[in-house]
Formats: structure tokens, C-alpha cells, sequence
């Protein structure tokens, strides 16, 4: 007996058998709809999760490394990025001026450069004014 022979008795046979497949069947759908709606709200969940990090990582870095910005001082700038990078998620880290020359890196090769990329060209263009 092949397969669809076997389908379709399946599918004839007493009302009670008919009355089974479908209650398999609909428990397997509803089964399978809250299950993807679980994994896409979870997924959402840690996106946002990981974004609110790296937006406090950043202001954090901000913060602690005002005073060596004010001060010009370049090794002090360097150890900060450098006590941050212990983040496993921490792949690149910059301070900038607000002209976007980079003052510290956590790749010694790009300070003093002026960065160019989109992503950075906005957040520059997103900081608020200065006073005074």
C-alpha cells in the first residue's frame, strides 16, 4: 500500500479517526503559531536588550573619558577604551572630537584620522549643540 492509499483511508475512515487527525492536526498548527511567536517576541526582546547595552556602554565611555578629552591626554583616553574592551560583544571603540578626528582607538592605527562612514557622520550630526 503506498502512501497516499494510506492517506486517503486515513482520511475516509470512521468519524472518530476523522475527528482525531483534525484535533492532531489543529493542536499541531496552534502548537507551531505560539511556538514561532515566542522565538520572534523573544528575538525582539534581546535586540532591544542589546542596543539599550551598547547605548549605556557608550554614554559610560562618554562620561569617564570627558576629563581626559578635556585635558588632551591620549595615553589616559587609550587605558579607558582599554578597560572597556573586556566586553566579549566590544568589537571596535573610538573617541572622537566633534569635527570626528579620532583622538583614541582601541586599533592604534586610527588615531588622528577623521572618520568618513555614514554611521558615524550621523551620530556626529546628532550631538546636541553646545552651549556658550
Amino acid at each position: 500500500m503506498n502512501l497516499w492509499t494510506r492517506f486517503v483511508s486515513l482520511v475516509s475512515g470512521a468519524i472518530s479517526r476523522q475527528l482525531t487527525l483534525a484535533f492532531a492536526l489543529a493542536t499541531g498548527a496552534v502548537m507551531f503559531a505560539f511556538g514561532y511567536s515566542v522565538i520572534e517576541h523573544q528575538s525582539q526582546f534581546l535586540m532591544e536588550q542589546s542596543e539599550r547595552s551598547a547605548v549605556d556602554l557608550a554614554h559610560s565611555v562618554a562620561v569617564s573619558s570627558a576629563a581626559w578629552v578635556a585635558e588632551n591626554d591620549v595615553i589616559g583616553l587609550r587605558a579607558e577604551l582599554k578597560s572597556i574592551a573586556r566586553n566579549d560583544n566590544l568589537k571596535y571603540a573610538l573617541v572622537l572630537t566633534r569635527a570626528g578626528r579620532v583622538l583614541a582607538s582601541l586599533h592604534n592605527g586610527d588615531v588622528g584620522k577623521v572618520v568618513q562612514d555614514p554611521l558615524s557622520l550621523r551620530a556626529l550630526a546628532a550631538l546636541p549643540a553646545r552651549a556658550g
